[in-house]
C-alpha cells in the first residue's frame, strides 16, 4: 500500500502527461499517460534545497543562483561564510531564512574532520532539515529565490515539501563497513546540529541526497558546481538509452522528450555521460548509484560481437552528474534507447530542442565534483547496483534502485542537473 506522502507526490504530477507505476523489476517508475511529441516539455519541478559545492561557493548567489564562471562574488554572510551572493539585495532577501541554516553552517566549517564529500552532504542535511522546521512553523519559504514555470504551471504545481523528501530511497543498507564507520563520524557531529535526530535518521537522509541529487552544471559540461534534491523529478529512471533530456535553469528543473514517445512507454533520463562502452558504464552507476542497468541497450550490447563494432562519439552531454553530488543512485532503469550513435544525435536533438524551446542549455546531472552523476531516487533490488536513473520514489529523476551513496560530486553522470 502506497503511503498518503507519495500518494501525494504523485497527485501533483496530474498537470503533466506521466503517471507513476511500479513492478518489482524496475521498482517506481514514470510512464506516458498519452502520445508524447518530440520536445515536449514533460516535467517541470523546483528542488527542496541547493547546495553549492564548497569549492564553487564564491561564485555562486545562495539566493538567485546566478553562477559566476571566471570571478566571485565579494558579499556573503560574514557570520558562517558559507553563503555568497551577488548584490545586498539577494544577500537581504535570504536573511530571514538564511537565519535558521546560518549557526549550524558556521559550525560544520569549523569542524577540521570533515573531508569535502562530507561537508558537502551535511551541508544539505543542514538546509533540508532547517527547512522541515521552518515548515513545521508554518513557512513554506524556501532557502533560494522562486523561479516562476513556464507554460502555464503554477509554483504549487511544481514545488515540493519535507514529505517528498521521506519518500526517497535510501541506500544505506547497501554501504560497506568502512563507508558505515567513516558516516559514523560525520554523523556524530549532525547528531548534534539536530540532537531530536537519531544517527539513524541522519545516515538514513545522508544516503537519500547521495543517491538522488542533481547536477548544475556550468554552460559547457565541464564543471558540476552545485547540488540539488528534485524529489518529483527522482520519479524517472536512468536508460543509457534516454527518451528524455533535462534542462535546468536557475533552481527549475525542466525534463523534454528528446523523441517521439508512444503512450504507456517509461519516460527515462541518463544519470551518467552515456557515451562509454557497457563495462564503463555499468561500473559508473554502480560505483554512484549502486544498480546495475538493465535498459535495452545495455541487454543488447552483452553480445561483445555487436559490442565491438560500436563506435562512441563524445556526447555533447559530458559527464552531467558528479560522484559528491550523485543523483539517482537505487534503480536500474530499463528504457529503450538508440545506438551510441543514435544517441550521440538524440542528445544533439535534445539540446536543440531546448535551445529552441527554453533559450536554455542542457544542464548535466547532480551536483558535486567526481564523476558525473545524476540526482535519481530509485529503489531497486538490494542486488541492484549503482544509479541507473533519479528516481527514488521517483528520479535524477526518482526511481526504485538501490543506489548505495558513495562518495560523489556534481558531474558523475548525466541526468536530472
Amino acid at each position: 500500500m502506497e503511503s498518503e506522502a507519495f500518494l501525494s507526490m504523485k497527485g501533483r504530477l496530474l498537470p503533466f502527461p506521466l503517471d507513476v507505476r511500479y513492478d518489482d523489476q524496475k521498482g517506481r517508475h514514470v510512464v506516458s499517460m498519452r502520445a508524447i511529441e518530440s520536445g515536449q516539455l514533460v516535467f517541470q519541478g523546483l528542488p527542496y534545497c541547493l547546495g553549492a559545492l564548497d569549492q564553487f561557493k564564491k561564485r555562486l548567489c545562495d539566493w538567485c543562483m546566478k553562477y559566476e564562471p571566471k570571478g566571485s562574488f565579494d558579499i556573503c554572510c560574514h557570520s558562517c561564510s558559507m553563503a555568497w551572493f551577488c548584490s545586498q539585495d539577494c544577500l537581504a532577501a535570504a536573511g530571514p531564512t538564511h537565519a535558521s541554516t546560518c549557526p549550524r553552517l558556521k559550525r560544520l566549517l569549523a569542524s577540521k574532520k570533515l573531508g569535502k564529500h562530507a561537508l558537502s552532504i551535511l551541508k544539505m542535511v543542514v538546509k533540508v532539515l532547517s527547512r522541515r522546521e521552518r515548515e513545521s512553523a508554518g513557512s513554506t519559504s524556501p532557502d533560494f529565490r522562486l523561479e516562476e514555470p513556464r507554460e502555464g504551471l503554477q509554483v504549487a504545481d511544481v514545488e515540493t515539501r519535507y514529505a517528498d523528501v521521506t519518500e526517497l530511497i535510501s541506500n544505506r543498507h547497501a554501504w560497506t563497513s568502512e563507508e558505515t564507520t567513516e558516516w559514523r563520524k560525520s554523523l556524530q557531529l549532525a547528531l548534534q546540529l539536530f540532537p531530536a535526530e537519531s544517527l539513524e535518521s541522519l545516515g538514513e537522509l545522508v544516503s537519500r541526497i547521495e543517491c538522488n541529487n542533481f547536477g548544475l552544471w556550468t554552460a559547457d559540461k565541464d564543471t558540476c558546481y552545485c547540488r540539488a534534491l528534485f524529489p518529483l523529478a527522482s520519479f524517472f529512471n536512468h536508460s543509457c538509452e534516454p527518451n528524455c533530456a533535462t534542462l535546468i535553469e536557475g533552481p527549475l528543473l525542466s525534463i523534454h522528450a528528446s523523441r517521439d514517445i508512444a503512450a504507456g512507454e517509461e519516460l527515462c533520463i541518463q544519470y551518467i555521460d552515456v557515451n562509454m562502452p557497457r563495462s564503463a558504464r555499468r561500473e559508473l552507476l554502480w560505483s554512484d548509484y549502486r544498480f546495475h542497468c538493465g535498459c535495452v541497450r545495455c541487454e543488447r550490447e552483452v553480445d561483445k560481437s555487436e559490442a565491438q563494432h560500436i563506435t562512441y562519439a563524445k556526447s555533447v552531454h559530458a559527464p552531467k552528474k558528479a560522484k559528491n553530488a550523485k543523483g539517482k543512485g537505487s534503480k536500474a532503469k530499463h528504457a529503450a534507447a538508440p545506438t551510441p550513435t543514435d544517441t550521440a544525435e538524440s542528445a544533439a536533438e535534445a539540446d536543440r530542442i531546448a535551445a529552441s524551446i527554453l533559450g536554455l542549455s542542457l544542464q548535466p546531472r547532480p551536483a558535486d565534483a567526481l564523476p558525473a552523476s545524476h540526482t535519481a531516487l530509485a529503489s531497486v533490488p538490494p542486488s541492484a547496483p549503482a544509479p541507473a536513473t533519479p528516481g527514488q520514489t521517483g528520479g535524477p529523476g526518482l526511481g526504485d534502485t538501490e543506489a548505495a551513496g558513495a562518495d560523489r560530486t556534481p558531474g558523475d553522470a548525466t541526468g536530472p542537473a
